[in-house]
This record gives structure tokens, C-alpha cells and sequence, in this order.
């Protein structure tokens, strides 16, 4: 169930834009490492991806965030929040 009227018209927004794959690549640091997933994307228009991430995915995505759907949809392991993607980035 969505929240808001908004959610509705950002899925169909970016419904056009859908992943197939990705490539991933990796830097490491010390005891750090950064991991950079770019998504392959089949695109009916000039759109970008829009995913949903939880609140722990949240807190390792680098940036830019750019959130269009704040906390908009419950699943089994919480809130979730969409956020539109040309790479994702997790630091850990």
C-alpha cells in the first residue's frame, strides 16, 4: 500500500526503466572498501532507475541521494524508501 499520491505517480514515472544486470566494481582501502554497482538498464525513455532501499541500505549508499519516495512502502523488514539510481554505492 502506497502513502501518498506522489508514490503512485513516481512508479509510473520510472516504470520505463528497468534493470537487466550490472557491473560491479570495487575499491579497497586500508580496512575500508567501496563497492560501485552500475545498473544495465533497459529504458523506454530517458529516465533513471528508481529502487527501493531499507533503512540499513540507506545508511551505506553514498551519494548522491536523491529520495522520491520517503519511507513509502512497508515490507517484511520495515520501511522502505525510493531513491533514484544512475550507480549505487555501498561503503562498508
Amino acid at each position: 500500500m502506497l502513502l501518498s499520491p506522489d508514490d503512485a505517480t513516481n512508479l509510473q514515472l520510472h516504470s520505463g526503466a528497468v534493470p537487466v544486470g550490472s557491473k560491479i566494481n570495487y575499491e579497497v582501502t586500508g580496512d575500508l572498501a567501496q563497492i560501485r554497482f552500475k545498473w544495465l538498464v533497459e529504458k523506454r525513455a530517458a529516465i533513471d532507475l528508481l529502487t527501493m532501499a531499507l533503512p540499513h541500505h540507506i545508511d551505506s549508499l553514498g551519494k548522491p541521494k536523491n529520495f522520491v519516495m520517503k519511507n513509502s512502502y512497508q515490507s517484511i523488514k520495515g520501511k522502505m524508501t525510493g531513491t533514484v539510481v544512475k550507480a549505487l554505492y555501498a561503503h562498508i
